[in-house]
């Protein structure tokens, strides 16, 4: 769980109304976020609270299209990886190769990274990568661990990006695993764990985010987490569990904003959106929070 200030509002038993998010959201009201543009070259940095936007800017990277972090950050970029301190916009530290996005398993430090039909795991974010293929004509795009240091990765195949591609790379395991699922997704998006699912972000309108079951090579959509609202572009979502619910963030380019929303596994719908102006910088990309 990452860290917060503020009062606890305490574990939520049924789906969280809005003062029980409202309390959620609250607790996380010193961390930061890193909003990424790869249009722009731009990663926006902001302390999370209301009606504050980015006050201070990353500028200058080739097409960084994903952020992961937990106690420091990672910006994938067409140019390699590179680390920056929670807060900061001074790289501490940086890893050779094209990067489309990322992740971190917070329980083990290891970093990954997808490009083309390749997943690159680094063990303690540092030294040489172990790599990882699917055969084929294949894009891999959002990737995302468990808590079971299990990482699972989406793409798709061919020219459409309406042909989905599934993976899992298991804890130990020398190969990428393909795995089928029971659901169409329009544009493949964000992959992260929930607390209790596989979230899968749907990057198509609705923006729907699928709750996964997963059992060896098949995945079964438990729940279906409907956003609330209708954007008009959205980018890879982040998530992060607090308090028995899970809270969503969502960098939304209609009005120059990114968003937050709050939802508990047993029960699949958000309440208490949110939203940060961040000055009409989109499209963003992505979005990740360190922690304090």
């Amino acid at each position: 769980m990452l860290g917060g200030c503020g009062e606890a509002p305490g574990p939520i038993g049924a789906a969280p109304d809005s003062a029980q998010a409202r309390r959620i959201l609250q607790a996380t009201a010193f961390d930061y976020f890193y909003i990424a543009s790869a249009k722009n070259g731009d990663v926006y940095v902001a302390p999370w609270g209301r009606g504050r936007g980015a006050d201070r800017t990353i500028s200058g990277l080739n097409k960084p299209s994903g952020v992961c972090g937990s106690n420091s950050v990672w910006v994938a970029t067409a140019r390699g990886l590179i680390e920056y301190a929670q807060g900061g916009t001074t790289p501490i530290s940086t890893l050779s190769g094209n990067a489309v996005s990322c992740a971190i398993d917070p329980n083990s430090g290891t970093l990954a990274a997808t490009s083309g039909n390749m997943v690159s795991v680094w063990q303690g974010a540092q030294g040489n990568p172990t790599t990882y293929t699917l055969n084929g004509k294949i894009t891999l795009r959002y990737c995302g661990y468990d808590n079971a240091h299990n990482l699972f990765v989406d793409g798709y195949s061919g020219a459409k990006k309406s042909d989905l591609v599934f993976a899992e790379l298991a804890s130990g395991a020398a190969s990428l695993q393909p795995i089928s699922l029971s659901a169409k997704v329009g544009v493949p998006g964000g992959v992260q764990f929930d607390g209790t699912y596989v979230a899968l972000q749907d990057l198509k309108k609705p923006y729907e985010i699928y709750q996964l079951q997963v059992s060896g090579s098949s995945a079964t959509v438990v729940n279906t987490v409907d956003p609330g609202s209708h954007f008009e572009w959205v980018g890879a979502m982040s998530m992060i569990q607090e308090y028995g619910a899970t809270i969503v963030f969502l960098p939304v380019d209609e009005r120059g904003a990114w968003g937050t929303g709050v939802y508990q596994a047993r029960f699949p719908y958000m309440s208490n959106g949110r939203f940060n102006r961040a000055k009409g910088r989109g499209p963003y990309s992505a979005v990740t929070l360190s922690e304090i």
